[in-house]
């Protein structure tokens, strides 16, 4: 989960705390599940853009065996990426 702080956004942060307790309550490890909390963070889709490849690695990293090419959409506008295994 990524989630911004930013005083008009706190409720949020607040929500998400609360749903990454709950994952683990139902015993799921920090392996599955990631919080990700940022002060200067903003709830629009350029934010999320810059955290696109942190999330994908973490998500998909078998398929990160040697280059992967990805397609996405931010705001109506399409994008390549091409990740090399690090």
């Amino acid at each position: 989960m990524l989630v911004s702080e930013r005083e008009s956004e706190r409720y949020m942060a607040a929500i998400a705390r609360k749903m990454h307790s709950s994952f683990f309550e139902l015993g799921h490890n920090s392996e599955e599940i990631v919080l990700k909390i940022n002060p200067e963070g903003e709830h629009i889709e350029s934010f999320w853009g810059q955290e696109f490849e942190e999330a994908f690695r973490w998500l998909f990293p078998e398929s990160l065996n040697s280059e992967q090419s990805v397609l996405y959409s931010l705001s109506g506008n399409w994008f390549q990426r091409t990740f090399k295994r690090i």
